[in-house]
């Protein structure tokens, strides 16, 4: 069996067309530069999306200590603001209005008028000194409560109840076994005398220290707050979408830690927030007065306000309009978000180029950020009881502001995979930029119809072609016919008649036209209307069309055809 292996081993490969045309060619190329633009200086190396992001979850713990100077085996110096400077409290004297009593007026508003929004509404109430062991009512991770009011009663165990440890009371040893009320506790405790109430006094100067660390478990990283730099940021939404634009960032002081550059610009001093008690110590800790964290919430900063900030009137959307934070208590989120990310820091291995958008991947650093979130009230209940034969007990609700740490941090690093994965995306963009031209070429531009014929080829009706008896001709078009009947019958003498020459000439402009789009009045691509001055053109080469066809079919025959 004969067989070419050249034929056999054959490659197929796609055949382009050149349109040498230089507006299409540098709309193309532009495409491609932008394109390019997007993808590699944009998209890769300076908002470097190949790198790839871990969610950095944390734990850390929140301590307060009161006001003091030193302490030894807990005992200290205190350094209390004195209470008659508190405009809260019920002893202060700078709280009344000048020229009043102690006991008129102490909301600081006019008489008969409605608080507005940022009012001092808060009712003074008798303080309290109270230090960080008695007002650390529980240690929980990743948060702290900060009590800054609270209503103490007496309640002793109603002598008629039951209960077999609490020896002296009626109810200890029933007489008659038989009663249905022998061993029962209907009342249990009763309240004795009048509550009392307290604000804690100076509570906005109490120190808050935090500490913390953060794990991303999917690229083995991890480490702790005090190998860190840390900022605090200012914003004026709980949610910012980008912190760097929306807020106002400080560097916690004595935080140890690199840096990028640009971590560092555009930062401004903890005294220009008004925020002078942040600091780090040497512990490892940061540390910032519980007042000069709530300066830093987005209702203080909307509002400017920068003091008096527990004791005004809220915003209604805040869950208790009426009262203010020290009366009912809030909680406060604050956000703690390890990150390493960073734009004009693509990561490549070896290179370490800011300027050039070809920086190394950022340091880890962290952001502290605090918002309120809305609720009615805030509070905790502590019971005192010497022991559980005790028939006295003292119940304090204490109501106070919850400040919860949360770790949505993100940290990324350097993936080849998906660098790869950006430059294949790139890579069909740029393919994308010749389908955007020659949709422009086609539908847009001023000579799309020759732009066509020059970017696809027409065929025939091919409805036309099956219909043909194919088994019984030698040819399938009347170009064919008439050439064979010239020279296709064994003999090279026959000559075609100027006529006939013209016929095929027509037949073979059109032909060409349809395949080089040379000239798009004479290709008749489809059935569409031509323009009159081409009109009898095209007739005469479908009346040869048809004439062949039905010869071809038997159903007109035609000289010369055997």
């Amino acid at each position: 069996m004969d067989f070419d292996l050249d034929d056999v081993f054959k490659l197929a490969t796609p055949k382009f067309v050149y349109i040498r045309d230089r507006y299409l060619g540098l709309l193309k190329y532009t495409f491609m530069f932008l394109i390019f633009l997007y993808v590699v200086v944009y998209d890769l190396m300076y908002n470097c999306s190949h790198l790839q992001g871990h969610p950095a979850g944390g734990y850390g713990t929140i301590t307060m200590s009161h006001p003091s100077k030193e302490c030894h085996d807990r005992t200290c110096i205190n350094e209390y603001a004195s209470i008659a400077s508190l405009k809260y409290c019920e002893q202060a004297e700078s709280a009344v209005e000048q020229g009043d009593s102690p006991k008129k007026g102490r909301l600081l508003l006019s008489k008969g008028k409605e608080p507005k929004l940022g009012d001092f509404i808060t009712v003074p109430r008798t303080c309290r000194y109270l230090d960080n062991d008695r007002l650390t009512l529980e240690e929980t991770p990743n948060q702290i409560f900060v009590p800054t009011r609270y209503v103490s009663y007496s309640q002793a165990m109603d002598k008629r109840c039951y209960d077999p440890l609490m020896k002296g009371l009626k109810g200890h040893t029933p007489r008659n076994l038989g009663d249905a009320e022998a061993f029962d506790c209907k009342n249990g405790w009763e309240t004795q005398g009048t509550p009392k109430e307290f604000f804690v006094a100076d509570i906005g100067d109490f120190t808050l220290e935090f500490q913390h660390s953060f794990m991303a478990p999917d690229i083995g990283m991890s480490g702790v707050s005090s190998d860190y730099k840390g900022f605090f940021a200012a914003c004026n939404t709980n949610h910012p979408k980008d912190e760097t634009k929306e807020c106002v960032r400080a560097e916690v002081p004595n935080t140890l830690g690199a840096v990028a550059p640009e971590d560092e610009a555009h930062n401004v001093k903890p005294e220009e927030l008004g925020i002078n008690s942040l600091t780090g110590t040497p512990d490892g800790l940061d540390q910032i007065k519980f007042k000069d964290l709530l300066k830093l919430t987005p209702v203080a900063r909307n509002f400017s306000w920068t003091e008096d900030i527990p004791d005004r009137k809220l915003p209604r959307q805040f869950g208790h309009a009426e009262t203010s934070i020290r009366e009912s208590g809030g909680m406060l989120m604050l956000s703690v978000d390890y990150d390493n990310t960073g734009t004009g820091r693509p990561g490549l291995p070896g290179l370490d180029l800011p300027a050039f958008f070809l920086g190394s991947i950022k340091p880890v650093t962290y952001t502290y950020r605090p918002y309120f979130i809305p609720t009615k009230s805030n509070k905790r209940v502590e019971v005192l009881q010497a022991s559980d034969a005790s028939a006295t007990r003292t119940v304090n609700i204490w109501y106070g502001v919850t400040v919860q740490m949360s770790f949505d941090g993100r940290v990324v690093e350097f993936s080849f995979s998906q660098l790869l994965h950006g430059f294949t995306t790139g890579l069909v963009l740029l393919s994308s930029a010749t389908t955007l031209v020659v949709c422009l070429a086609l539908y847009v531009c001023k000579h799309k119809e020759k732009y066509l014929l020059q970017m696809y080829q027409y065929t025939e009706d091919m409805s036309e072609y099956k219909e043909l008896p194919l088994s019984n001709l030698n040819f399938t078009s009347f170009t064919g016919k008439r050439l064979h009947d010239c020279r296709g019958k064994g003999g090279d003498t026959g000559e075609l008649s100027n006529k006939e020459i013209t016929d095929i000439l027509v037949d073979y402009e059109i032909r060409l036209n349809r395949v080089d789009g040379r000239d798009p009045k004479l290709a008749f691509p489809d059935n569409s209307k031509s323009d009159a001055g081409v009109l009898q053109f095209r007739e005469s080469h479908k009346t040869h069309l048809n004439q062949f066809l039905k010869f071809a079919k038997g159903e007109k025959p035609v000289g010369g055809m055997e």
